[in-house]
């Protein structure tokens, strides 16, 4: 392990130690000081900068960026360039300093946008709790039940009035409390075997697919307007050039100034996905300090990141097999059984079983209707292979030939 200032700001293992804190990172320092005790003050300059940087949720000033690099001249001790020095020596201290410059650069951007991501997942592992019905969560609060499947809730522009939908008929007329110390972030929650749609302040529309959880500003401020997306959801972006909409999930950051796309980002999935419909989008792969890399989707690509490899791929796709859901249907060309029948049980959050890894694998096409009753989608599911459907001694339901 090298214990240089950059070399530590660049290893992600102990940024993300120092970043989380707690005991377990404090014994961890603890060990790496005796290890290398004449490394002792490159590794708690380190610490500190990591720690001031991420403070408060912000970038660094100028005049802190300015104070850093100072500091990590002084470190480097660069030696003052006389004409006897070789031009190689001449060109080592340069690409120094431009290196520095690429760290603090590169790290500003990093906790700037982990700081986001943290500050949404505060939100969610305090509202982790199952329901049974879709819930939007306002500014002070207080919960509001959505009791109908594909309840539609609408905003105002001013993010003050909420209108819900339910059935086709406006039921509902909330008020929306302010709420400074949130930020006036609202959450809208949908269990498993629901869809709901959202209408946000700006315009902007979201389908969210079973068990997805979408947390927003009630109105947007600033220079962007960011969401934050657990599941999956389709997205038809309101135009704005002067302040791009951006999605956040765990794993990938998608910007736009308006355009129609799905996203897929569960939290117990191997891949998380966005599919262009319509417009352009930039998406972000997270989690690393640097190189990050950026694809921009052209309509009918897929994104692609696998998340036990952390690559990426981008390919040509069907959309109408990414969005069908939102329409309460799913459509497949060419599957394996056993791929619909995960997404079957993705959205209904129950077990099926496959009997034989022949009907498993066996090939279907067709249009599958996400009903509200499990049990009727699993019985069409088991005409489309010309199965028989059985329920062993739990009750969950078993496809055999």
């Amino acid at each position: 392990m090298n214990i240089e200032f950059e070399s530590l700001l660049r290893d992600e293992s102990f940024v993300d130690k120092i970043t989380k804190g707690g005991a377990e990172a404090e014994q961890y320092v603890k060990n790496l000081v005796l290890q290398y005790p004449e490394k002792k003050e490159d590794i708690l300059f380190a610490i500190q900068f990591i720690k001031s940087t991420t403070a408060e949720h912000r970038r660094l000033s100028g005049d802190e960026a300015s104070e850093i690099w100072s500091k990590i001249r002084d470190r480097q001790k660069l030696e003052k360039i006389t004409p006897e020095k070789t031009n190689r020596k001449i060109f080592s201290t340069i690409w120094k300093v431009a290196a520095g410059i690429v760290i603090l650069i590169g790290l500003g951007y990093y906790f700037h946008s982990q700081s986001d991501l943290r500050s949404f997942k505060q939100i969610v592992e305090s509202s982790e709790k199952v329901y049974e019905e879709g819930v939007l969560i306002l500014s002070d609060g207080l919960e509001h039940k959505l009791q109908k499947n594909e309840s539609a809730v609408e905003y105002d522009p001013s993010g003050e009035e909420i209108f819900i939908t339910e059935a086709g008929n406006t039921e509902k007329k909330l008020k929306n409390p302010a709420n400074e110390r949130q930020k006036n972030l609202n959450q809208i929650i949908v269990p498993f075997g629901r869809r709901h749609c959202i209408t946000l302040c700006d315009g902007t529309t979201v389908q969210l697919n079973s068990g997805s959880q979408l947390i927003f500003p009630a109105n947007f401020t600033g220079n962007n307007r960011k969401v934050y997306l657990k599941g999956e959801g389709y997205f038809e972006v309101a135009k704005n050039s002067a302040m791009p909409f951006v999605v956040i999930t765990d794993y990938l950051d998608i910007d736009v100034t308006g355009t129609i796309f799905n996203i897929s980002a569960y939290e117990d999935e191997k891949t998380a996905s966005a599919v262009l419909v319509e417009g352009s989008v930039n998406v972000t792969q997270k989690n690393k300090l640097f190189s990050n890399p950026k694809y921009t989707l052209e309509p009918g690509q897929g994104y692609f990141y696998s998340i036990n490899t952390s690559k990426a791929t981008v390919n040509k796709v069907d959309i109408i097999n990414y969005v069908g859901w939102k329409d309460g249907w799913l459509q497949f060309k060419d599957q394996p059984l056993i791929n619909i029948v995960r997404r079957v049980e993705k959205y209904y959050n129950k077990e099926i079983l496959i009997k034989g890894e022949e009907l498993a694998n066996t090939l279907i096409s067709g249009k599958l209707v996400l009903s509200d009753e499990f049990d009727d989608a699993v019985i069409h599911l088991a005409k489309t292979v010309e199965g028989h459907l059985n329920q062993n001694e739990k009750q969950i339901y078993i496809i055999t030939e």
